[in-house]
């Protein structure tokens, strides 16, 4: 298989535009890890994936808690109402 100037010319053109792609998806890779590093202060997505797993735990905690306070809070002014109305 013999390649033409022309076939060499358009596989360079791919290969620039690859490079180039690549080049832009590295600056964007970079950035995204930059901002990982400044909110949640955490250096790559392992350690993120471990923070969103300990931030969805502590939410669920805290969801529990408020249903709780909640419910004891209804609790009590149900209970206050009813001993209002004697």
């Amino acid at each position: 298989m013999s390649l033409t100037k022309s076939d060499l010319m358009d596989l360079k053109e791919e290969i620039d535009e690859a490079k180039e792609k690549k080049t832009k998806l590295e600056a964007r890779r970079d950035l995204l890890q930059e901002q990982l590093k400044e909110k949640w202060k955490v250096n790559n997505l392992k350690e993120a994936d471990l923070k969103q797993k300990q931030l969805s735990k502590e939410i669920s905690q805290w969801d529990e808690k408020i249903k709780t306070a909640s419910a004891e809070l209804e609790k009590k002014l149900t209970h206050d109402d009813e001993g209002t109305e004697e």
